[in-house]
């Protein structure tokens, strides 16, 4: 990396997280299901697309939880319901989040999809276990399979925010606003 970004990440560090938390899209009260297509807005007329992988999981960490991919993919705006999930493109690493980012509106459904993306290879690393284990906090006993790894627990509305604007300083090209596809 440049010292540039060096110096843009670490001043992202020391910022105070309301600076850079997610911009709230619309309020919703619903409950996440696996399929669900979601935008989220890390800044004003800037939406990336998310997929929910499963709704209403209960672990060690809660329950109601769900498992979310973001993508670099781009919509025009709220109403842009145009997405094919593509899991070579992934914004961030696979998360765990509460359904509270639909009820503060960080996250906003736009549509649903039933495609199954079973082939698809994920899991999260328990650092207290030291293993490689679905949403469900079952052991994966293959983990050289993996393509998708993020970390195990859920992520905090800051942590999310955080980890997308690390990727906006990384790669400023994610910061162009699309007018038309």
């Amino acid at each position: 990396m440049s010292e540039d970004i060096k110096k843009k990440l670490e001043e992202l560090g020391e910022q105070d997280p309301r600076e850079y938390q997610l911009k709230v899209i619309k309020r919703k009260r619903i409950i996440p299901q696996k399929g669900d297509i979601f935008l989220v807005s890390p800044r004003d007329s800037l939406y990336f697309y998310g997929l929910v992988m499963e709704g209403g999981i209960k672990n060690i960490n809660g329950e109601g939880l769900s498992s979310v991919m973001i993508f670099r993919d781009k919509a025009i705006s709220v109403e842009d319901t145009n997405f094919t999930p593509n899991f070579n493109n992934l914004l961030i690493q696979p998360a765990m989040v509460g359904r509270e980012y639909w009820t503060r509106g960080y996250f906003y459904n736009i549509g649903h999809t039933e495609e199954s993306f079973e082939h698809i290879s994920y899991g999260y690393y328990n650092i207290a276990k030291g293993k490689y284990c679905n949403e469900y906090e079952q052991e994966i006993p293959e983990p050289a399979d993996l393509r998708l790894v993020g970390a195990y627990g859920v992520s905090t509305g800051i942590g999310i925010a955080s980890e997308i604007n690390q990727e906006l300083i990384i790669d400023s090209r994610l910061l162009e606003i699309p007018t038309q596809k």
